[in-house]
């Protein structure tokens, strides 16, 4: 079942990476160097990662936040983030549709389907996921559909 409750609209966006930016910037170590957060997520699995900055939870929060309000059925969400702030305190933020993120921990391959399950995507999403899917499971992932939504899962693990 899809959990989106709210897509932000453009200003929403905004004002999350605003308040993203303050709290790297309270948390910075150096404050004469860039400050880089990067965040991974895929279902349930998340990870974060501070380059100069610490990563308290409410930094993780607000880009979970960011991350379901980006959310469309059309292309769905990211999978992946990094927020840079620089010394002048301008930042920039990157985000990734389509590539599976370099994992420190990968996640287990039920994160995956949990994914679809969380966010719906069209077809062509769906397929790469479904991709995403299968590279990451020991065996083969099936995936039984009902009206174009996400069902259930089951998987066949080889020996």
């Amino acid at each position: 079942m899809i959990h989106v409750e709210q897509r932000l609209s453009p200003d929403e966006q905004r004002a999350l990476l605003v308040q993203l930016g303050k709290l790297v910037r309270a948390h910075r170590a150096d404050a004469e160097r860039p400050a880089v957060v990067d965040f991974r997520q895929v279902g349930k699995h998340v990870e974060i990662e501070g380059h100069n900055s610490a990563t308290p939870d409410e930094l993780a929060d607000l880009f979970g936040r960011l991350r379901q309000g980006m959310y469309t059925e059309e292309r769905g969400t990211w999978l992946q983030a990094r927020f840079t702030l620089v010394p002048d305190g301008s930042f920039d933020f990157d985000f990734a549709l389509d590539d599976d993120p370099v994992w420190t921990d990968p996640p287990e391959a039920a994160a995956y389907p949990a994914e679809l399950g969380e966010f719906w995507v069209g077809l062509d999403e769906y397929l790469g996921l479904v991709v995403l899917c299968a590279q990451r499971c020991f065996g083969f992932c099936f995936l039984v559909m009902r009206d174009c939504r996400w069902v259930e899962t089951e998987w066949l693990l080889s020996d």
